[in-house]
């Protein structure tokens, strides 16, 4: 007769604490409902449209392929326009010699100017500026990949924050609903103080770890705000729940590797140019041929001092070919061209590095999410064996045949079981995102 009052007075205490929570949810939901919700695709939106990083690499993009412009420009004939107007007198002892100055010059001429050969290097720094151009549009896409998995690792810690939150709360709710049972117990003479002051100590426990997790997922708002861009702004949370995002996280996952990734390919664009640098120190030995033309005036002080019948002709025109290149430099263009190839073979070597690196990467995080599939199978169901002890051992203790002590470690149980399934859910779709970022393409 005895165990059936305490069976009831437990059941009733339980219902006291699952509508205390109810109400307390109720009360939380009302103070949030001006906090704007963001589905994770909105975040990330939000964040791409407001990185200051995407801004600056696509104005460097424009500015680098205005260069690649102005090279190509420049193989064209450069006209252009001269004046001079220079006084050189001479006596009979002393000034420059009168065949090469006459007195000093008068000129005003239209010029042009076309390379025709320079050992290629205008074609290899075509090149060059080119892979520029390539190698700053891949890490434009890497930055973008880069703001999804940061948006995304954030959101996940505000999503697991609340669903923390909740679950602590629900502990809290739990713990009171234990101390009171066990404070009418004690006032019955059923049990020592003792007992009561355990349980009073664990509510205790119980509101820290809830003011803690209230802290973190203010925390995780904040850094959620400061991914999207928006850091003044901290009314802001998540949709849905860590179990929603990493079913979803899960079935967007390619079956494979892509081949293909942007670190690889900026590596590779890495190698393209340094290859081009060898290339351009060897072309540095070669002569350089200029095509040149001017027409125009050109005289001197003394044909114009001259009487107007016995001056030369003013206007006229010249075209000419100048090579200028390098006849002894000491080694040192060898030398260049040596450099140059060891850099190239450095840059080789660690393009091979960063392969192996991120195919490591790739087959331990999927060994990782592989091996977490199925110890969150197993902790979900250790979930319903942990509610099921703990229910039985608060029944037998409320009829006297358990201690406290063994109601506790059962309620220990109980909750670590949860944060387990959570903390396991956390880490499958931060791997998934992971995953995502490396594989960017």
């Amino acid at each position: 007769m005895l165990q059936t009052k305490f069976t009831f007075f437990v059941t009733f205490i339980l219902l006291i604490g699952f509508s205390r929570a109810s109400v307390v949810k109720g009360m939380q939901a009302d103070s949030v409902r001006a906090i704007r919700v963001y589905t994770l695709q909105q975040a990330i939106d939000t964040a791409l449209a407001n990185d200051l990083r995407l801004v600056a690499l696509t104005a460097q993009i424009e500015g680098v392929s205005a260069t690649g412009k102005i090279n190509i420009l420049k193989r064209n004939a450069l006209i252009g326009y001269r004046g001079d107007l220079s006084y050189a007198p001479h006596f009979s002892r002393w000034g420059y010699d009168p065949a090469s100055t006459n007195g000093g010059i008068v000129s005003a001429q239209v010029t042009a100017e076309k390379l025709l050969y320079d050992g290629g290097k205008s074609r290899l720094l075509g090149a060059e500026n080119d892979l520029n151009v390539e190698q700053l549009r891949k890490q434009l896409e890497l930055e973008n990949a880069d703001i999804i998995r940061s948006v995304t690792e954030a959101f996940i810690q505000v999503v697991r924050g609340r669903d923390e939150e909740e679950l602590d709360s629900a502990v809290m709710s739990e713990t009171v609903t234990l101390r009171d049972l066990v404070k009418r117990l004690e006032a019955g003479g059923a049990l020592s103080q003792s007992d009561l002051l355990s349980a009073m100590s664990d509510v205790n426990r119980a509101q820290l770890q809830l003011a803690q997790a209230s802290t973190d997922a203010l925390i995780a708002r904040y850094s959620l705000a400061i991914a999207m861009g928006k850091p003044t702004d901290t009314l802001i949370t998540a949709q849905g729940s860590i179990s929603q995002l990493a079913d979803a996280a899960q079935n967007a996952l390619p079956l494979a590797d892509s081949a293909v990734r942007l670190q690889i390919a900026i590596a590779d664009l890495d190698l393209k140019r340094a290859e081009l640098e060898v290339q351009l120190s060897a072309a540095d030995a070669r002569p350089t041929v200029t095509l040149n033309g001017d027409a125009g005036l050109l005289t001197s002080f003394d044909n114009i001092l001259l009487p107007p019948g016995d001056r030369a002709g003013f206007l006229g025109a010249s075209v000419g070919i100048s090579v200028n290149g390098p006849l002894f430099d000491w080694g040192i263009n060898d030398l260049a061209v040596q450099q140059k190839t060891a850099e190239a073979t450095n840059v080789r070597i660690q393009n091979l590095i960063l392969k192996r690196a991120l195919l490591s990467d790739l087959v331990r995080l999927r060994f990782t999410i592989r091996q977490l599939r199925s110890n969150l199978v197993l902790a979900k169901n250790s979930i319903d064996l942990a509610q099921k002890s703990y229910e039985r051992t608060l029944s037998v203790y409320a009829g006297g045949r358990a201690t406290l002590t063994e109601v506790l470690q059962s309620h220990k149980s109980y909750v670590d079981s949860r944060r387990t399934v959570l903390q396991i859910l956390a880490e499958i779709t931060t791997s998934n995102a992971q995953i995502a970022r490396l594989n960017a393409h």
